[in-house]
């Protein structure tokens, strides 16, 4: 029933409560095949999460317009949730979606857009967080060097609209998979770096819990990194004017 809503629910006028709850369900089938630990359940969470994509990536995304009706937030968070499902389950859809992320007049860009703006959903911030922690996985590159980085960078810029579990885990993917990257040079992550955003980081230290501990852990990783962009650039430079910084 879940996916026969999510093929034929109506978006025309306000979205209905049945379509949000079906999108909800949806992406609670594919995190507990995905999750469940055996190699064969994560194979057929990854195949039914590329059938999804196919068949209904569009209209996921069309889900995601901006829109004032009804339970809009909800559809648009319940959406969000179920493509953090799918591309979860696979690495192909994540890559996917990346693509369709970064691309010009991006429904997700323009989510984005209203997550920065003071009359923001919460749950809609906390599910795009939750999304872009899942995309940093398969598409560092892509999403640090799209928009300036902000959609790569969100984790940080919205952090104190965010639920605690979202902090955590979209500062756990900076973490892992920007400032853990070797691969990747220091100007294209500077946009985690920005002070602005790194300030709001400062009541977190004093949360306590786990989420401090990530947080002073992203800090720490954080002045690392730091510290090997001047070296390099030191080295380069050979301590006179300006070579090719890293």
């Amino acid at each position: 029933r879940a996916f026969y809503v999510l093929a034929h629910g109506s978006t025309k006028y306000a979205p209905s409560p049945m379509l949000s709850d079906s999108l909800c369900t949806c992406a609670l089938l594919l995190e507990q095949l995905h999750a469940s630990g055996t190699a064969e359940h994560a194979q057929s969470a990854a195949q039914l999460a590329n059938r999804v994509w196919q068949r209904r990536g569009d209209r996921l995304f069309a889900l995601l317009e901006p829109a004032s009706e009804g339970d809009a937030d909800k559809v648009q968070a319940a959406s969000l949730r179920c493509l953090k499902a799918m591309a979860t389950a696979s690495d192909d859809v994540a890559r996917a979606i990346v693509q369709r992320s970064i691309g010009g007049g991006s429904s997700v860009v323009a989510l984005l857009n209203g997550c920065e703006k003071p009359r923001r959903s919460r749950e809609v911030c906390g599910a795009l967080v939750e999304l872009v922690a899942v995309l940093l996985r398969v598409g560092p590159r892509e999403l640090l060097s799209a928009e300036h980085g902000r959609l790569a960078s969100s984790p940080l810029r919205l952090v104190e609209w965010l639920p605690r579990g979202a902090r955590l885990r979209g500062l756990a993917a900076l973490q892992t998979h920007v400032l853990g990257n070797g691969a990747l040079s220091f100007r294209l992550v500077a946009p985690v770096a920005n002070h602005a955003a790194l300030a709001k980081l400062a009541p977190l230290l004093s949360a306590g819990g786990d989420l401090c501990k990530v947080t002073a852990a992203f800090l720490l990783k954080l002045s690392e990194v730091h510290a090997a962009a001047e070296r390099q650039r030191e080295a380069h430079g050979g301590g006179g004017g300006g070579g090719g910084g890293g």
